[in-house]
């Protein structure tokens, strides 16, 4: 599907029915040659996957077939035109946007009187909210009228000149938000130039040592606080420091929890914040912590305020994909299996909604939790979807998935493929222009396991491989620990060696962890 047809698509199937009722009464006022475009409408409307073929083949003969492209963007345009007409706006940022052009209406009509007083609400929202970045705009349209009234002798110079105070406050505010967002690009840029390598940790050492990362007090808006807690969680998450990025996501939640009215103008962050804390949660092992976001995630999915139709959606993939991830760390994998078929049904349900990386994501798990339970062939046909889908749609995933496979050979005896497949993955590694010190080991690990070796062979590199990961995982660096966190490679060694279930071995270990943390 070619990407404009694609968004004429989407936008079509997010409308309620209410908006389609009102989109074609309102393209009806809109000129009597609209009916053309209504049958589009209707016909896209309609159909579950886009399908031009059958569009032309319904409507040919019509005029506007002839030139479909043409056709499809004015509908385009009119279906949005639509929508922004009738749209009556609930987020406080929204209500700022459509009282600014009530400003501009107002003042090129010469209702100056007025215009100050509906600025006077406006200036109200805007404070209240501690929307920043309208905050110049707002003193613009303040000093215009001000202006306007100095030159009819209604007001004074100095009362400018308050104004102007005013406008420098509110440009070191606006300023003291742009550093923040800026911090938080930089970081995000660069995770995403150098990869998780030591190029990253030796970048990023003094990172965290900035006094406005270290201290909130330095940001002095709702926003800025915002990205204050989101740079810290991120950067801790970048370094592997899963309890300190959780600690710094639930700070963020409460920050939300405690201004209601910031909550308002950035509810994706808030849902956001909760996501990463379930998800993080799973790595640290904070069980009481994950079932406390998981039921807040439920009771805000259900939030009449919510009006993007995709954000319950959202949540409740995020429900999903954090449930299915905590069975894998728990061990539970037959538990983890029954909701991996919930999942799909739900992503089958709403398939325009998931890009393919989310796809890919569930595929990775379905293909964990199936190796666990024992369904190697269920699992094997997970690993092929995701090897399918190439390298670089989602790399770490790709890379662990090669591995699995390697896995499965072993697990399904098929010995004769064990060495194809370890030249293949070792063709891969090598050709990573970084590798991380784990797919070294691995790299070592292979070059004996591709000579052919026996069964009996396999278990002494098994035996070995124990004793390396153990040595790995005591002297990794943070930002090397990446591909342990998409397979516990030790466990499932201990189980081959101890002739034990993965699933046995796994969760074994998470009830120590427990213990411990006790």
């Amino acid at each position: 599907m070619k990407e404009p047809s694609k968004h004429l698509f989407n936008l079509i199937h997010s409308l309620t029915k209410e908006e389609k009722r009102r989109f074609k009464l309102f393209a009806k006022t809109m000129s009597s040659s609209t009916q053309n475009y209504i049958l589009l409408f209707d016909t896209i409307a309609r159909q579950k996957e886009y399908d031009e073929v059958k569009i032309r083949r319904k409507f040919r003969g019509e005029k506007f077939v002839k030139n479909l492209p043409v056709t499809k963007k004015y509908l385009y345009k009119l279906v949005l035109d639509t929508l922004t007409h009738l749209y009556k706006p609930e987020n406080p940022e929204n209500k700022v946007l459509d009282k600014l052009r009530q400003m501009g209406v107002l003042w090129d009509k010469g209702l100056y009187k007025l215009a100050k007083k509906h600025l006077t609400e406006l200036k109200q929202l805007v404070a209240e909210h501690q929307l920043v970045f309208y905050q110049p705009r707002v003193l613009d349209w303040e000093i215009k009228l001000e202006r306007n009234a100095f030159a009819f002798s209604s007001t004074s110079p100095e009362s400018l000149d308050s104004f102007m105070t005013a406008y420098r406050e509110a440009g070191e505010t606006l300023c003291n938000l742009i550093q923040y967002r800026n911090l938080s690009t930089e970081l995000l840029f660069s995770s995403r130039k150098v990869s998780y390598t030591r190029k990253l940790e030796e970048q990023l050492k003094n990172f965290i040592d900035l006094p406005e990362v270290q201290d909130v007090s330095y940001a002095n808006s709702f926003e800025a606080i915002y990205w204050f807690y989101t740079i810290r969680a991120f950067y801790y998450a970048l370094s592997r420091n899963y309890k300190a990025s959780t600690k710094e996501g639930i700070k963020l939640i409460r920050f939300f929890e405690e201004n209601e009215i910031y909550l308002q103008t950035n509810s994706i962050g808030y849902t956001n914040a909760m996501s990463n804390v379930l998800f993080l949660s799973c790595f640290v092992n904070a069980w009481d912590t994950f079932d406390q976001v998981y039921q807040k995630i439920q009771n805000y999915a259900k939030n009449p305020s919510i009006k993007n139709p995709q954000t319950p959606i959202q949540l409740q993939f995020t429900l999903y994909k954090c449930s299915l991830t905590k069975h894998r760390m728990e061990g539970s994998f037959e538990q983890g299996v029954a909701v991996l078929e919930e999942t799909e049904a739900f992503m089958e349900e709403h398939e325009n909604f998931f890009p393919l990386t989310s796809k890919i994501l569930i595929s990775y798990l379905g293909a964990y939790l199936h190796l666990g339970n024992g369904n190697f062939d269920k699992s094997s046909d997970y690993i092929d979807a995701i090897i399918d889908s190439g390298p670089n749609i989602f790399p770490s995933i790709y890379g662990v998935a090669k591995i699995m496979r390697l896995i499965l050979h072993y697990e399904m005896d098929q010995f004769l493929l064990i060495p194809y497949t370890a030249r293949s993955l070792y063709r891969y590694l090598t050709k990573k222009e970084e590798l991380f010190d784990f797919e070294r080991e691995v790299l070592r690990f292979l070059k004996k396991i591709s000579n052919k070796p026996s069964k009996k062979e396999v278990q002494e590199i098994l035996i070995e491989a124990e004793k390396r990961l153990v040595w790995f995982q005591r002297v990794a660096a943070p930002n090397q620990r990446e591909p342990l966190d998409y397979f516990d490679y030790l466990s499932w060694t201990r189980s081959k060696i101890q002739n034990k279930p993965f699933a046995q071995v796994v969760a074994e270990k998470n009830r120590d962890i427990l213990n411990q943390q006790q």
